[in-house]
């Protein structure tokens, strides 16, 4: 075998990249749409809300940028002072920095930003999760030494969301390495008994509280409770009802006017789905479909090039970004009870976006590894 410099050595995976680019200015044009005039906003304050949200997709796409840039060895040497961090950042939330917005404690402002914690601490979470597992790959298949001190850090990080609280975000995390751990070759023996153990936490948090038990009862049947319980629901089927095929026209929504809640944010699917129909929504699927196809390729190629670390840290990030979108299509659907969760890189808001645009240029870090050398037999 020898090792030969590829003609695109180092090159960032490209479908990935068109992905990213065509997920961040679909997301600027249909946030822009789903903030026009609504509850009873003035154009100049829809255009305003238009350039925040360019600046958070330009800053994104430098994050994206610089975080493909980053050494992963380097990376890895950071994972336990990362999981710290995420950590720290979630308990200041409870701090006289934090902020509540809509019954809920989730933000944490300083002097001239307010951001979102719990959006980096996944990804920081997941960075740590890559590195537990890439150092534990020898003895994943032993619970108490190789896995158990995962499962401690993912427990702690999860009560700490739930108490602010933020479900959705905790769902999603511990899908995220749940998955990892299934990945790295977690024996079954064990797999079972903590899917079990985490679905049965799950059912009793679902039922321990008021509000998430009207989600399910307004899941199970919107149309009984069309203006209280059921209102999101209701007015986002309503929404892809009227998409049809090719949708209404760009800018053409009725359900954003009034009717929908957080029409650019959790539910800008269902403007995606009235403004450009059934058409629209399939492309939003095929963006998340690619980010997940690169993301798991380009952990394979890591594999067997020996960069557990990467292959660990792709499989942690396609999820991350995956699940989200899924759980976001699916409540917009009606396939899943309403919570909040967004629209990873194309729902407005800054946090969500920036961590998003760091988690595909880390992936794209990843691809530069891989297309950094290949082999060939040597014909003797």
């Amino acid at each position: 075998m020898s090792v030969v410099r590829d003609q695109h050595a180092g090159s960032p995976d490209q479908a990935l990249v068109l992905a990213f680019i065509v997920a961040i200015v679909l997301g600027c044009i249909m946030v822009y749409s789903a903030t026009i005039v609504s509850h009873g906003q003035t154009l100049l304050r829809t255009t305003e809300q238009l350039l925040r949200q360019l600046i958070f997709a330009i800053s994104g796409g430098l994050l994206a940028w610089l975080s493909s840039r980053l050494p992963l060895p380097w990376l890895q040497r950071l994972a336990k002072v990362a999981v710290l961090v995420a950590v720290l950042l979630l308990v200041l939330v409870f701090t006289p920095l934090g902020i509540m917005r809509n019954g809920a404690q989730r933000w944490i402002a300083l002097p001239g930003i307010m951001f979102q914690p719990s959006e980096l601490s996944k990804l920081l979470l997941v960075l740590y999760a890559a590195d537990f597992l890439a150092r534990k790959q020898d003895v994943i298949g032993h619970f108490q030494e190789g896995v158990f001190g995962l499962l401690l850090v993912l427990m702690l990080t999860m009560l700490l969301l739930l108490q602010e609280p933020d479900f959705g975000t905790a769902v999603v995390l511990g899908a995220a390495v749940l998955g990892m751990l299934f990945m790295a070759g977690m024996y079954w023996r064990h797999m079972i008994p903590l899917f079990a153990a985490v679905s049965a936490a799950g059912i009793y948090l679902v039922f321990s509280q008021a509000y998430r038990m009207d989600r399910v009862i307004a899941f199970l049947d919107p149309w009984s409770d069309r203006y209280g319980k059921g209102l999101q629901l209701v007015h986002s089927l309503i929404a892809f009802g009227r998409g049809h095929w090719f949708g209404v026209g760009l800018g053409e929504s009725v359900q954003k006017l009034r009717y929908l809640p957080h029409p650019d944010s959790d539910f800008l699917l269902a403007v995606i789905g009235e403004e450009l129909g059934f058409v629209g929504v399939i492309g939003v699927m095929v963006i998340f479909v690619v980010i997940g196809w690169r993301a798991f390729a380009l952990a394979l190629r890591a594999e067997q090039q020996g960069f557990v670390f990467a292959a660990r840290l792709a499989q942690g990030l396609g999820l991350l970004l995956v699940l989200q979108a899924m759980m976001n299509i699916a409540v917009n659907l009606g396939a899943m009870p309403t919570k909040g969760i967004n629209l990873p890189l194309m729902s407005a808001g800054g946090s969500s976006l920036m961590s998003s645009s760091i988690e595909v240029g880390l992936l794209l870090a990843v691809s530069r590894l891989v297309g950094r050398t290949t082999t060939r037999k040597r014909k003797r």
